[in-house]
């Protein structure tokens, strides 16, 4: 299996540039809810709690979504590729959304360990002093 590769997203901030300008920029809109789409579904198949969507810069700082905001981020994909009229896109995520919503819930929460009843079980390993 070939190691995944994470894209670099290089920006570069030119004095007096407004931040809320770089968020609605076009070019950077469309590279990253691409991008987050692909991560989710890469991190979906593969059972990750955490999507890489890109690094930035080739600083080794990465922009990630965390399992339990992958829905709220496709349904923002989702609405940004509506938007432009990318229905067959929008398909496509929401049967990601979908299977997300029947396996997503089965992995955040398993079954957690009773606490009320103590370990019975012993180990041939003892704590050294």
């Amino acid at each position: 299996m070939a190691k995944k590769v994470i894209p670099n997203l290089y920006i570069t901030i030119q004095e007096g540039v407004d931040f809320e300008a770089i968020q609605h920029n076009e070019q950077i809109q469309e590279v990253l809810y691409n991008r987050v789409v692909i991560a989710i579904k890469e991190a979906n198949q593969t059972n990750k709690l955490e999507a890489t969507v890109v690094e930035l810069n080739s600083t080794g700082n990465y922009i990630s979504i965390n399992r339990i905001d992958w829905k709220k981020s496709l349904k923002k994909a989702q609405e940004y590729f509506s938007n432009l009229e990318e229905y067959e896109k929008c398909a496509d995520i929401q049967k990601l959304i979908d299977s997300i919503n029947s396996y997503g819930s089965k992995r955040l929460y398993r079954k957690a360990p009773r606490t009320d009843k103590p370990n019975n079980r012993s180990s041939k390993y003892t704590k050294a002093s």
